[in-house]
């Protein structure tokens, strides 16, 4: 609990490329409604409307739409009630999203690997959500609905990167609910990046502190007596250079010019001939 903490102060503290989103429809019986932080719909059936302020006579419910996300929490509920003199039930929908970005770089040279903890938690009885991270554009997804959907689970996610090299990091989070038929519906979840942990080529761990565009710290710290090591990379393979090049161009041509001579002298043979300077040398002569 106390990483979680951590990192949902770490993703505070880069609001800038925290992008969220929230949009609640009833029907078409208004426009949707999308809006950064929480979204709000609600009316009673015009035909049933009720008696204001008489508990006995409160109209009849025609649609409840809510929706919002917050620093590491995101939820939806929604309510189906019944629009016109038939009491037609109205479709009614919520969806909220998160998506975070940064790019990052980690200090030294070479392969290494990056690993990233998850942590989720499903806050609603009927929908949770989905959460990922993802680096480079290959992402990984948090667990959730295995075991107690409702107890926070931790999973831990590899990544390859090259130390030295900006890397482009972050994570998303999606939650979502529909009803219909006089039906009620709530999904949402609780999330965070709960911490990283860098290895080496040779899977040694790695006190390394990454930083990000804006400055943000991603630290990858080691406890003392904690003996995780990561997976053991491959090197990667140079591409050739132009010196690399122009000798396997100058080989390759070498080959080809020989190919051609002995294809060349097939069905050949050299006879001794005279020369001038009373010498005998092999002349090529084609025979029947």
């Amino acid at each position: 609990m106390k990483r979680l903490l951590c990192s949902l102060l770490l993703a505070a503290s880069t609001q800038a490329a925290l992008v969220t989103t929230v949009t609640c429809s009833a029907g078409g019986l208004v426009p949707p409604v999308t809006y950064p932080g929480s979204c709000s719909l609600f009316a009673n059936n015009p035909s049933f409307p009720g008696v204001p302020g008489d508990p006995n006579r409160p109209g009849l419910l025609g649609y409840r739409v809510t929706a919002s996300v917050g620093r590491g929490k995101m939820e939806t509920h929604v309510v189906s009630g019944g629009w016109g003199p038939q009491a037609t039930p109205v479709p009614v929908a919520a969806e909220a999203s998160a998506r975070f970005t940064d790019t990052v770089t980690f200090p030294g040279t070479g392969l290494a690997t990056l690993r990233v903890t998850l942590a989720v938690r499903k806050t609603a009885v009927d929908i949770g959500g989905d959460f990922g991270f993802f680096v480079n554009g290959i992402g990984r997804g948090a667990l959730l609905n295995s075991g107690n959907p409702f107890e926070l689970r931790f999973s831990d996610h590899d990544f390859s990167i090259t130390r030295g090299v900006p890397i482009a990091l972050g994570w998303s989070a999606y939650t979502a609910s529909n009803a219909d038929h006089y039906n009620v519906t709530g999904s949402g979840i609780e999330f965070s990046v709960a911490g990283y942990h860098a290895f080496g080529m040779n899977g040694e761990q790695l006190n390394i502190t990454g930083i990000g565009e804006d400055g943000a710290l991603y630290q990858s710290i080691f406890s003392p007596g904690d003996l995780t090591t990561g997976p053991v990379l491959s090197p990667a393979v140079p591409e050739p250079g132009p010196r690399t090049l122009l000798l396997l161009g100058g080989s390759l041509f070498l080959l080809l010019w020989r190919w051609r001579l002995r294809r060349g002298l097939k069905g050949q043979s050299l006879v001794n001939v005279p020369a001038a300077n009373g010498y005998g040398i092999g002349s090529p002569r084609c025979e029947a």
